[in-house]
């Protein structure tokens, strides 16, 4: 009888320490996960963190592309009125030289030579507008 006891005490101990490893083994499996899930989360907060700044450098080099192209939008409306502005004075100065060369000469007399410098200035002006795109896609 008492060894019958033993054998009985003897595999409930058994039982108790198979029950035992199992938790052990679940507490181990549950450790290398967290462990794992610990490792990836570092590895997501760098990415997260290279990411925002990634995205904060492209934010201010959108900003500053949306002023640039703002600014140059402003600086090619002006070159369009310069270049209005400079081709009336070119159509009302031609007829003013046109006037002058043909008086000057109906006279006999000389006009300042300065008038055909200052003609050429402004036709050299006008001249190089015509390849000036001021229509610049954006």
């Amino acid at each position: 009888m008492n060894k019958h006891v033993f054998k009985k005490i003897a595999e409930l101990e058994k039982t108790q320490l198979s029950e035992v490893n199992v938790e052990l083994a679940l507490i181990d499996d549950f450790n290398k996960e967290i462990n794992e899930g610990v490792l990836i989360g570092d590895k997501l907060k760098k990415i997260m963190t290279e990411n925002q700044k990634d995205a904060d450098i492209i934010k201010k080099m959108q900003n500053e592309l949306d002023k640039s192209k703002k600014d140059l939008q402003a600086k090619l409306n002006l070159a369009k009125n310069y270049i209005a502005q400079l081709k009336a004075i070119k159509n009302r100065t031609d007829k003013s030289y046109i006037e002058i060369v043909n008086k000057a000469s109906q006279l006999g007399f000389d006009y300042p030579k300065s008038i055909d410098t200052n003609k050429n200035i402004l036709d050299n002006y006008v001249k190089s507008t015509e390849s000036y795109d001021v229509n610049i896609p954006m």
